[in-house]
């Protein structure tokens, strides 16, 4: 059943499990020679930051992308506790994921991006993450234990993320190959119901965001650069 936005409501003994951009991904240390590379390649990170000794560098592969491709995460204690850094990286050819959609859109051109029913919203996930505004990400939010969400004291918050924590749901294709999902975003210190198509090439066209929440307390970030 279709709520008013299009966000599917099914019974709660169907929902699929709640998940983060990142959950099903399994991320390797970087061996030796790839931080030599990197480190070469990456120096300083923005005019700011530098890659050294103290950099934790893992990669994983993301499951709409050709096994050539993948997800750089970098986090050093000397960048201080909220800043990490991330890059898709293509046969060592680096991709600075800085919060802007280009960089995504160039490698899903480049790979080419491989969508399918399986792995659409973990996509869809991805990109809403990766491409911010001015609050930071349009979180896919799906429960109140996601690890990108920050402490939430406030108890009137955590009321109401609970009420609202909802799976995001694929809802089939439509005669042009375009995938339909749906989703609860967090952006900010506000909710949306989202209703989008994505494109089999990877661009996302929102269709529908109704506001259902705003002035939470906790407001959601994430940096990237």
């Amino acid at each position: 059943m279709l709520g008013s936005s299009g966000v599917c409501r099914q019974p709660a003994m169907n929902l699929p499990e709640p998940k983060s951009w990142s959950s099903d991904l399994e991320w390797q240390t970087a061996s030796d020679d790839q931080r030599t590379s990197l480190i070469d390649q990456l120096n300083p990170i923005n005019s700011k930051r530098y890659v050294g000794k103290t950099t934790d560098i893992r990669s994983a592969h993301l499951p709409f992308y050709p096994d050539n491709i993948s997800i750089l995460h970098l986090t050093d204690p000397n960048w201080g506790n909220t800043f990490q850094t991330y890059y898709l990286e293509d046969n060592g050819s680096l991709h600075w994921l800085n919060g802007t959609s280009p960089p995504i859109h160039e490698v899903n051109a480049k790979a080419p991006i491989a969508l399918d029913e399986a792995n659409v919203l973990a996509y869809l996930r991805f990109f809403f993450y990766f491409v911010q505004g001015s609050d930071g990400p349009f979180l896919i939010f799906e429960s109140p234990e996601q690890p990108e969400i920050p402490l939430i004291n406030a108890v009137d918050d955590k009321l109401e993320l609970a009420f609202h924590a909802h799976p995001a749901s694929y809802n089939g294709r439509d005669e042009d190959g375009k995938f339909w999902v749906a989703a609860i975003v967090w952006y900010g210190n506000a909710l949306f119901e989202v209703r989008c198509q994505v494109h089999t090439g990877g661009m996302i066209e929102m269709m529908e965001d109704n506001l259902i929440v705003n002035g939470l307390e906790t407001h959601m970030t994430a940096p990237l650069s």
